[in-house]
């Protein structure tokens, strides 16, 4: 019998390997740690605020985050951490991602690294101003008002199969 989570694990690592290929140079895989993989570096292609400069965002058009699925994933959620810097409400400022609610047993790993991206570009869907990680990115973005998102990267192909909408981990039995 297939242990269930090693299971989980391939079926993640094929799906994360299907985005990447679906993503038009979006979304790259530059290590996969483990067999089948445990621990990703992903680089995210999208712009997204590095840091502010005075009260100016210094825009980078490439970020590096980290996810790593730990020993009780998919029962635990997976712990993303960017290593190259970003400014935004849910990442502290040591790079760590406050996932919050969204992050569900049912969400993929594919669908994680989609909103990840999502995420950077600031996307109204992906903020939860009663949930900040970082008090400095909320106070910018509510200075922002309607510039927002920095922009409108998909990352997946034309007819790729979009996920349902993801579960909580509160909501879990």
């Amino acid at each position: 019998m297939a242990d269930p989570r090693l299971v989980r694990l391939e079926t993640d690592a094929e799906g994360l390997r299907r985005l990447a290929r679906e993503s038009g140079g979006a979304i790259a895989i530059e290590a996969a740690e483990g067999v089948p993989p445990r621990r990703y570096v992903l680089t995210i292609r999208c712009p997204g605020v590095a840091e502010l400069v005075g009260d100016k965002p210094r825009i980078a058009s490439e970020h590096q985050v980290e996810v790593a699925l730990g020993v009780r994933y998919p029962l635990e959620p997976p712990v993303a951490r960017f290593l190259t810097p970003i400014f935004h409400p849910h990442v502290f400022t040591d790079g760590r991602v406050c996932l919050g609610h969204r992050t569900g047993l049912a969400e993929r790993l594919e669908d994680l690294v989609v909103r990840l991206g999502r995420l950077i570009q600031y996307d109204p869907e992906m903020i939860d101003e009663n949930s900040p990680a970082n008090r400095a990115a909320l106070a910018f973005l509510k200075s922002r008002g309607t510039a927002l998102p920095f922009g409108r990267v998909t990352f997946r192909a034309a007819g790729a199969k979009r996920p349902a909408g993801p579960v909580r981990w509160s909501d879990r039995s």
